[in-house]
């Protein structure tokens, strides 16, 4: 569902429920989607999502720049502290 910023801030907390029983909206603004409202479980599940993807692509990054393949002793950014993705909720 698409709607207009002007309508959506006059009804907000009627597309949060709309939100809240699955419906997913697109505000826009000059005709153009610039947010969207989701509710807090579909949220949730997009975020796992994405935490599970990135953290898979880095683990296949870094095991491509392995130590034996880049014919050195020591990763090239051993020296870069790594956090817990998953543990991180400071990005949401």
């Amino acid at each position: 569902m698409q709607e207009a910023l002007f309508k959506v801030k006059n009804e907000l907390s009627d597309y949060v429920r709309l939100a809240e029983q699955g419906d997913i909206i697109e505000i826009t603004k000059h005709g153009k989607t610039s947010a969207v409202i989701v509710g807090a479980e579909q949220f949730m599940k997009l975020k796992r999502e994405s935490c599970n993807t990135f953290a898979l692509l880095y683990g296949s990054w870094k095991r491509e720049f392995s130590h034996e393949e880049n014919g050195s002793e020591e990763f090239p950014y051993d020296s870069i502290r790594e956090k817990d993705i998953q543990d991180d909720n400071s990005i949401w």
